[in-house]
């Protein structure tokens, strides 16, 4: 189980976007395609098991409505300075 949420957090690294010191960080990766990744990495997850690890790792997801130009999951760290 460690190794899997460490994976995660190597995976989601590579993918995120915005200002690293800022509470708002987002991934373009869905928890599906994050769950693909782990599949291939020899995990045997499901994507509600990814979707339940990223609550507990701090992480709020929400989709972008930008529904033309292909889905967006917002994925939201706590503030460091609470």
């Amino acid at each position: 189980m460690l190794r899997l949420k460490s994976d995660l957090q190597d995976l989601l690294e590579a993918t995120t976007r915005g200002d690293p010191e800022a509470p708002l960080r987002w991934t373009c990766k869905s928890v599906r395609q994050l769950t693909v990744e782990l599949t291939r990495m020899k995990h045997r997850v499901s994507h509600q098991v990814v979707a339940d690890l990223l609550h507990a790792l701090g992480y709020s997801l929400q989709a972008n409505s930008r529904p033309k130009k292909g889905r967006i999951i917002r994925i939201v760290t706590p503030s460091s300075s609470t």
